[in-house]
């Protein structure tokens, strides 16, 4: 929310503080997601009818755009008065003036931002401290690789230590467990395409317009006829070749960015903030995760953990 709007909602909050804007995202997210588990006649009946998710749906949609309207409204007045801001609502607002003199142009770009980033980034940093927490042999290597970058700090770190997103970026093992983890519990873990005119596919599949293609990411990455016997396995060590970098040949076949034109446009982003967020994590906590929970995915569109993940969380004892 604070880089697409410049807004922050206390989120962190001990208080645990309501989001209306984050209760509506994720209705509307229950809503389409359910429509696709039934047929279509039966959701639009339950449309028709204004009852169960449908409702919420309607409701959500009301929610949203009062919400951002408010906020473009704020934003526009903020800026008449010369309080410039680095959030993209701004930048949309200040670069592309005659686009944005329509608040519906502004509301829907702004939205689509919004859910493009929307708790992708928080779903593949869970699944990876869970991996990680598992794999003690991986967590002594991402250290080992962070030391390194924090040697310059000084021989000995006694308060939290953060790290320059430049910093990480040549650090081949952190970015080797990030893959390997987005591989096996891929935030967006299916994602579905039409079918405009009639085609074969490269294993001689006919495909005829009106169909459509699942495309599941998460049975992808397990496959061990494309990733090998231990496709289940959590080994970053499959993305390092032989020279000590990533290997572009398994690249052509992780799909969770998409590939090729359509590669996602925010996979730069996403990867910054998955590092400095893990590195920071890492680095200055001991995560442990508490027995007797049972880890599985929920039913939503992004791979969240049904019940969530509890741990203990200690500061660690760093030398550098």
């Amino acid at each position: 929310m604070s880089v697409v709007l410049g807004r922050y909602e206390g989120y962190l909050s001990l208080d645990l503080l309501r989001n209306e804007l984050s209760k509506a995202i994720d209705d509307v997210q229950e809503a389409v997601l359910y429509r696709h588990t039934m047929p279509i006649f039966w959701w639009k009946i339950l449309q028709w009818l204004n009852v169960g998710r449908e409702k919420r749906l309607s409701e959500a949609w009301k929610t949203r755009d009062s919400l951002l309207r408010k906020y473009i409204t704020l934003r526009r007045e903020s800026l008449s008065k010369g309080i410039d801001a680095m959030d993209m609502l701004s930048m949309y607002i200040k670069c592309l003036q005659e686009l944005c003199k329509d608040d519906m142009f502004l509301r829907d770009t702004m939205f689509s931002m919004f859910i493009a980033g929307w708790d992708t980034v928080a779903s593949g940093l869970i699944w990876f401290l869970w991996l990680v927490s598992k794999t003690p042999r991986v967590e002594a290597k991402i250290i080992d690789e962070l030391k390194l970058v924090a040697k310059k700090g000084g021989p000995e770190i006694k308060f939290s230590w953060m790290f320059d997103s430049d910093d990480l970026k040549g650090l081949v093992y952190l970015h080797a467990a990030l893959n390997e983890s987005l591989l096996l519990c891929p935030p967006v873990p299916m994602n579905s395409k039409g079918v405009f005119k009639k085609d074969v596919l490269p294993d001689g599949s006919i495909v005829k317009p009106g169909m459509q293609i699942i495309l599941s990411f998460y049975s992808e990455g397990k496959m061990p006829w494309i990733w090998g016997e231990d496709s289940l396995d959590f080994k970053p060590e499959r993305w390092i070749d032989n020279e000590g970098k990533i290997g572009h040949e398994l690249m052509s076949k992780f799909f969770v960015f998409g590939t090729g034109p359509r590669t996602c446009l925010g996979k730069d982003v996403a990867y910054t903030q998955l590092k400095s967020a893990a590195a920071a994590i890492l680095f200055n906590s001991e995560i442990e995760v508490m027995e007797g929970q049972n880890i599985v995915p929920g039913q939503f569109i992004n791979l969240h953990m049904k019940s969530g993940l509890k741990v203990k969380v200690r500061q660690r004892e760093m030398q550098i």
